[in-house]
């Protein structure tokens, strides 16, 4: 019988808003309150929804997703556009009697990002090459990414660094090197 009362008199000290350690008169932890949440219970409807993809791709928030651009490779037509590009550049680039402006705004198209923070300070009169002549080649074709090309201008050969983004993309300027001991 006593076990019993002991019982019983824990079960309702719990009821009563008294728990054991805690002061009289406050009040008992909620069952919410408790250190750990409760599992969620699974959901007996899970196993019946199937998610189908979405076939256009698009993703949860709704946005379509980036269609992967063609990886390049050189052939012909990327060896003949690089060379292309790369005298059109130097073309740009070897004008030292044009103010920074014009400069600048004639040399910009051709640039690469990385390339625009790097000649956005040059100051065009400081360039020494004002033309460009025949006998460009490609001398690096270590990535199809990029493109190192031999131009010959009046002060010696540059070396311009070009890349692309992907294989429709156009060749741009990461750097112009001059010949060496020209500055």
């Amino acid at each position: 019988m006593l076990v019993l009362l002991a019982v019983a008199g824990v079960g309702g000290c719990a009821g009563s808003g008294v728990s054991q350690g805690s002061a009289p008169g406050a009040p008992a932890p909620s069952s919410s309150s408790a250190p750990f949440p409760a599992a969620a219970s699974p959901d007996p409807t899970a196993a019946e929804r199937t998610e189908t993809p979405d076939p256009r791709g698009s993703n949860d928030l709704g946005m379509e997703p980036a269609t992967p651009m063609p990886a390049p490779s050189w052939d012909g037509r990327s060896r003949a556009a690089a060379v292309t590009a790369a005298q059109e550049a130097l073309r740009r680039f070897a004008r030292p009697g044009l103010s920074p402006a014009q400069w600048q705004d004639g040399l910009r198209p051709v640039l690469s990002e990385a390339g625009r923070q790097w000649y956005q300070y040059v100051d065009p009169a400081q360039v020494p090459a004002t033309q460009v002549r025949p006998g460009a080649r490609l001398v690096d074709v270590s990535s199809p990414y990029l493109a190192g090309v031999d131009v010959p201008t009046d002060v010696g050969v540059y070396r311009v660094l070009l890349s692309r983004l992907e294989a429709a993309a156009p060749w741009k300027v990461e750097r112009f090197t001059p010949p060496k001991g020209v500055r």
